[in-house]
């Protein structure tokens, strides 16, 4: 099976409170996004990595990969204003040459650092059968709907907390991404496929505490602690 991952890292650092976006910030001496990339490229260094930022982040990016001496060979594209067109630029950057062979394709979060190898075998393994697959974790937190100018509770067993990498078949979801609008509901990749495909199958695949979305200042302190006591 020749697996594909896109790489969405065309975030800011808002959030965070730092002028720097956050995928460059570092974890224990290294930038996010060395250690997703690195990641992902030692689970299976046969894998098409992708890489999409924003233009105005590549100069960045390159000094860098060149302070560091970063050598992950990945293809870099160009993000658009919403995650939507990034991911779509991306299965777009792939070269015929190498699309053609591909038969799943990963789409992960740049800030997302820590999935494990277990982790993404598991998630490709499921998508080869032709479904799409998507990493999952129970709600903790009791939650409320909003109705107006009140809230109901609802029963958090009917709903869950969805990571990425979320896994499809490569030439099916470029099929969607290149043939549906964009709108302001599609929130992922999931998304995507579920508007196009209705009657398939995503099947839900047990996600990781660790895999955690670096994106408040705390989360950096977690990272630090999940890269030298968790892994």
């Amino acid at each position: 099976m020749r697996k594909a991952v896109i790489v969405v890292a065309g975030g800011s650092g808002k959030r965070m409170g730092s002028e720097l976006p956050k995928q460059f910030l570092s974890v224990n001496e290294k930038p996010i996004l060395m250690h997703t990339l690195s990641n992902l490229y030692s689970f299976d260094n046969d894998m098409v990595i992708v890489l999409v930022m924003l233009e105005n982040s590549v100069n960045l990016w390159q000094q860098l990969c060149e302070q560091y001496k970063f050598n992950v060979p990945h293809i870099l594209a160009y993000g658009g204003k919403e995650r939507f067109y990034s991911v779509k630029n991306g299965l777009l950057a792939i070269p015929a040459e190498l699309a053609q062979d591909i038969d799943v394709v990963a789409v992960h979060d740049g800030v997302r650092p820590f999935v494990t190898h277990s982790f993404l075998n598991s998630l490709f393994s499921a998508a080869s059968d032709g479904f799409a697959s998507i990493p999952v974790l129970p709600l903790v937190d009791s939650i409320r709907e909003y109705c107006d100018d009140f809230s109901v509770a609802v029963d958090r067993k009917k709903y869950c907390r969805v990571q990425t990498p979320q896994c499809f078949p490569f030439k099916k979801l470029l099929d969607a991404y290149c043939n549906i609008n964009y709108s302001a509901e599609i929130t992922d990749d999931a998304s995507v496929w579920e508007r196009f495909f209705p009657e398939e199958k995503i099947l839900l695949v047990p996600g990781d505490e660790r895999n955690i979305k670096i994106t408040n200042p705390i989360d950096i302190a977690v990272a630090e602690y999940i890269v030298n006591n968790l892994l």
